[in-house]
């Protein structure tokens, strides 16, 4: 009976010392068990494909998406005629923007600026430099081309240092080049043309700086969310340069594109026959004055200091302001309040007006068909 007893207490012990030990060690860790068992205690994570994401790339002067990075690089600025007898362009409508101003004569020439230049086609007619169309193309740190120049152009190219290439005095092999049928038809002032190899060989030649100077901010800035300005109707523009000249769009709500006329008929690009349209419209009044003495005729445009216009998009305009501090300098937009402007994005014409053109010029829900 004792040996009995004996042997149940001996038993007893012995469980609870392995329950002891059982409840004293940590669980078994899962990389300590067998492959089969780790699969059964770890839940497979479902496979997640990445979607692909868009480059994020835009460009610079128009705020649209683009294929590559363009951010860094100067876009080049080219002068181009604009009189009757020269039209119609070529590639213009290739341009990211384009300015307009009046010259001598009662003449506008057009400055078209181009960020992607590599991938332009044929662009002309190539015209002369004025110097405020410099202080323009210094709004966008651009590279300036043009095929001569008034005096006053000449001496601001020397004396401020501007990247530019000339198509009449400083000759560069295989870069500008004249259309024969142009030469023909409209006259050899109005047949000097280039292309995107003739640019980049000039680019090649002249070693100028091709990144965007550091530190530069552009007087382009977009907004993120698309919106219609709270202002007058504008489904028809109207700006009369002079008597010679006036400058039309026209809203086509289809596309939701403002459509350019001169002349009294739509203006083309002679390139693919299209009429030029753009998103935005910018209308800056600068002062214009006569140049004392000048035998030409020229004019001074004042692009420093500070003045009013119009930013006009969807059918509708509202009043902006524009600041230059110096003629090298970027120019800046605000509201009239002094708050931050920003516009859609899309291709801009900038229409630098005078006095006389801001009086002239007519804004209205549409063209009057009387």
């Amino acid at each position: 009976m004792k040996k009995l007893i004996l042997l149940i207490l001996l038993c007893l012990g012995i469980c609870c010392g392995f329950a002891a030990c059982s409840s004293s060690e940590d669980p078994p860790k899962v990389t300590d068990l067998p492959t089969s068992s780790i699969e059964a205690a770890v839940s497979p994570k479902p496979e997640i494909t990445p979607s692909p994401e868009a480059p994020g790339f835009s460009n610079p002067l128009t705020g649209l998406p683009a294929d590559t990075d363009l951010s860094g690089i100067r876009p080049i600025a080219m002068m181009i005629n604009n009189a009757k007898k020269a039209t119609p362009q070529v590639g213009i409508s290739e341009a990211d923007i384009i300015y307009e101003c009046l010259m001598e004569g009662g003449y506008t020439r057009l400055m078209c600026l181009f960020q992607d230049y590599k991938a332009v086609g044929e662009i002309g007619s190539v015209r002369s430099a004025r110097d405020y169309f410099i202080d323009f193309a210094q709004n966008h740190d651009a590279i300036y081309f043009h095929a001569g120049g008034s005096p006053q152009a000449y001496i601001n190219l020397k004396e401020r240092g501007i990247n530019h290439v000339d198509g009449v005095n400083g000759y560069i092999a295989d870069t500008f080049y004249r259309d024969e049928e142009r030469r023909k038809t409209m006259g050899y002032e109005h047949s000097l043309m280039i292309d995107a190899k003739g640019i980049q060989n000039a680019l090649d030649k002249k070693k100028f700086r091709l990144e965007i100077k550091e530190g530069f901010a552009s007087p382009f800035r977009f907004s993120e969310e698309k919106y219609i300005p709270q202002g007058q109707d504008a489904g028809y523009v109207k700006i009369k340069y002079s008597g010679y000249i006036t400058g039309e769009f026209d809203y086509d709500k289809q596309n939701g594109k403002y459509l350019r006329s001169q002349f009294g008929k739509a203006h083309i690009d002679g390139a693919t026959g299209e009429t030029l349209a753009f998103d935005n419209i910018l209308i800056l009044v600068m002062p214009h004055s006569n140049i004392k003495g000048d035998e030409a005729g020229r004019i001074a445009v004042s692009t420093t200091g500070s003045g009013s216009g119009y930013y006009v998009y969807g059918g509708k305009a509202m009043e902006i302001r524009w600041q230059k501090d110096s003629r090298d300098q970027a120019m800046a937009l605000s509201l009239p309040d002094g708050s931050a402007f920003a516009m859609n994005p899309g291709k801009t014409f900038v229409s630098i007006a005078s006095e006389y053109a801001r009086k002239n010029m007519e804004m209205a829900l549409e063209r009057s068909t009387e």
